[in-house]
C-alpha cells in the first residue's frame, strides 16, 4: 500500500528469497527453533556475497543523508496505551454498559482507539503529526475518520483509520453469504430484504528503517438485520472480523516469538482454542500458493 523505494536492499532481499525458503516464524518466541535464525542467516549472507554484497554496501554507505538506524536517537518511548484488558485502569463508559447496543459500543470503541493509537504513534516519531480527514456518505449512510503520518523521522507512513457505514444487502450479497454457510442460509430467508452495519478501524505502519517490520491491522463488527425491523429487535446475525500481521524484510526471531505471544496471551484470557483456531485461519489466509511460502508473520 505505502511502498517502499530503498532499491539495493530490495534487490538483495529478492534474491535471498529466490535462494532460500522465507523462515518467517509463526509460533510464540519460547517455541521457535533456535537453529532457524542461523540458517537463514548463513542462507543470506551467501546470496548477498553471490551477488556482489560489496557493491551494495558502498552504495548504501556513499548515499548522501543520514546513517541507518541514527532515527532512532530522536525518538521517544510511546506514550503508554490505557484501557488495555491486562491493566487495572478504570474503563470507559463503553466498556462496561452492556445495555447499550453492541454496534454503539463498537463505534465507540473504534474512535477512541484510534485516538489512542494516534497520541501512541506520535509520541514515538515527534517529527510529524497526523493529518485527520473526516468523510461522509454522499447516502448518509456512515463516515470515516482517517489519519495519516508521513515523511516521519521513525515513520515513512502510518495510517490509523476508522469507518461507521450501513447499508442495504444486495442479492448478490446475500446468495454470497447463504452459498458458505447452511446455517446462515437458514437465518436469511429468500422472502425477507436485509441491512446491514459495520464499525471497524483499520492500521497500516510502514517504519523507514527496514529492520523493522511494516504491521498491519484492521478489526470490525458485522451484523445482520431485518429490514424495517421494529426498534430494539436484535440482529439477525453479528460477528467480529479481522486480523493482524508483520511483514519483515529482515527476520528478528524475537520480533516473531513477541508478536505471537501477545497474540496468543489476548485469546488465552478469554479461550485456550482461540489462538490455535484463528492462528491456522491466518497461516491460510496469508499463504501464498504459486511461491509456497507465507506472506508475512501472520
Amino acid at each position: 500500500m505505502f511502498a517502499r523505494t530503498q532499491r539495493a536492499r530490495t534487490i538483495a532481499v529478492r534474491v535471498a528469497r529466490q535462494a532460500t525458503r522465507r523462515c518467517y516464524a509463526s509460533t510464540p518466541e519460547d517455541k521457535v527453533p533456535a537453529r532457524l535464525f542461523s540458517l537463514w542467516e548463513c542462507a543470506a549472507a551467501a546470496t548477498l556475497c553471490a551477488v556482489g554484497g560489496a557493491g551494495i554496501s558502498t552504495y548504501l554507505s556513499n548515499k548522501a543523508g543520514p546513517s541507518l538506524g541514527s532515527e532512532v536517537s530522536r525518538l521517544h518511548p510511546p506514550s503508554k496505551i490505557p484501557y488495555a484488558d491486562s491493566d487495572d485502569t478504570a474503563k470507559p463508559e463503553y466498556y462496561t454498559d452492556h445495555a447499550r447496543p453492541m454496534h454503539d459500543r463498537m463505534e465507540a470503541y473504534v474512535l477512541d482507539l484510534q485516538d489512542r493509537l494516534v497520541t501512541a504513534l506520535e509520541s514515538l516519531d515527534p517529527s510529524q503529526k497526523f493529518v485527520r480527514d473526516r468523510w461522509e456518505r454522499s447516502d448518509g449512510h456512515g463516515y470515516g475518520i482517517s489519519c495519516v503520518l508521513q515523511d516521519g523521522a521513525a515513520l515513512e507512513k502510518a495510517g490509523v483509520n476508522v469507518s461507521v457505514i450501513s447499508g442495504t444487502l444486495t442479492p448478490g450479497q446475500l446468495k454470497s453469504m447463504r452459498d458458505r454457510r447452511a446455517q446462515t442460509a437458514e437465518l436469511l430467508s429468500d422472502s425477507e430484504q436485509f441491512d446491514f452495519r459495520v464499525a471497524g478501524i483499520s492500521v497500516v505502519v510502514h517504519p523507514r528503517n527496514p529492520h523493522a517490520p511494516t504491521a498491519h491491522m484492521n478489526y470490525r463488527r458485522f451484523e445482520v438485520f431485518r429490514q424495517n425491523a421494529p426498534e430494539g429487535e436484535p440482529p439477525v446475525m453479528a460477528w467480529f472480523g479481522g486480523g493482524a500481521d508483520l511483514t519483515p524484510s529482515y527476520l528478528f526471531l524475537e520480533d516473531a516469538g513477541h508478536f505471537h505471544q501477545t497474540l496468543k496471551d489476548a485469546c488465552d484470557a478469554h479461550d485456550p482454542s482461540y489462538y490455535p483456531r484463528f492462528k491456522a485461519w491466518c497461516d491460510k489466509y496469508f499463504s501464498n500458493v504459486h511461491r509456497g511460502e507465507t506472506r508475512g508473520i501472520g
